[in-house]
């Protein structure tokens, strides 16, 4: 227990909606300084997206978020299918229901603008985590916790307006490169 305080208590506050002090890279250096295999085995392989045969202990948070996870991708799906699209086989098997997924799915497809979408399903994730956090203090789970904060505020890190001007300007040039491939073999024919 004496590892997991002082590690737990030397991570920078994670809030979100400013950068993190620490990348996601650094984290994962400390904690192999004081987590044994088993326990950075687990940490390594914790996503945000649940993995379908992923194999976890009952009531651990690692197995609490792949079904909360599961339960919001799949109210998603079901808002696809309400919305003319197909989500047939996506949708995979729920061992819970959780109430605030509902609000939170319908919430964010009142928004119109893509970003805030998902600024809204990841301000539900995050206070799904809090809640988490909140039943665990300077152990494992705190860790894997912080580790999921952390990925969902670095999926925001690299959105800067000249980032993004960057990557539309990547995308047009790579669109105007096959259109002149394309017309350089009509031509050729």
């Amino acid at each position: 227990m004496a590892e997991y305080y002082y590690l737990v208590s030397s991570l920078p506050m994670l809030m979100p909606d400013m950068e993190p002090a620490i990348s996601l890279q650094e984290f994962m250096e400390q904690c192999s300084d004081w987590l044994g295999a088993g326990e950075m085995n687990t940490l390594e392989t914790l996503r945000l997206i649940p993995e379908a045969t992923a194999a976890d202990t009952c009531g651990t948070v690692s197995a609490l978020w792949n079904d909360w996870e599961t339960n919001l991708r799949n109210r998603l799906a079901k808002n696809r299918v309400n919305t003319g699209q197909d989500a047939e086989g996506v949708q995979r098997e729920e061992r819970q229901v959780y109430g605030e997924v509902e609000q939170g799915v319908m919430d964010a497809c009142n928004q119109s603008d893509p970003q805030e979408k998902e600024k809204t399903l990841d301000n539900l994730r995050w206070s799904f985590l809090n809640d988490l956090e909140g039943a665990h203090q300077f152990d494992f789970d705190t860790l894997c916790v912080y580790k999921l904060k952390l990925m969902i505020r670095e999926k925001w890190t690299p959105r800067t307006v000249s980032t993004g001007r960057a990557k539309l300007d990547e995308i047009v040039a790579a669109v105007e490169q096959d259109r002149q491939g394309e017309k350089n073999s009509a031509d050729a024919e």
